[in-house]
């Protein structure tokens, strides 16, 4: 991408924009990313009482544990 706009014969504020436009959009897949990514961790963590359809009592979550 950095060579094409190099050589590109467009205005100096073109290729700026192209840039520009093109640093967002890897910012927007990255932070997109990481959110879904962080989402998951949530999700399997969020809820220790509960298996499947299952909701356990918090008594019942320890006495397994033990």
């Amino acid at each position: 991408m950095t060579v094409g706009l190099w050589n590109a014969t467009l205005l100096l504020s073109e290729k700026s924009y192209y840039f520009m436009a093109f640093t967002l959009s890897l910012f927007a897949v990255i932070t997109i990313q990481k959110n879904i990514r962080d989402l998951q961790a949530v999700k399997e963590y969020e809820n220790p009482y509960e298996q499947g359809d299952v909701f356990l009592e918090k008594d019942d979550f320890l006495k397994e544990k033990e």
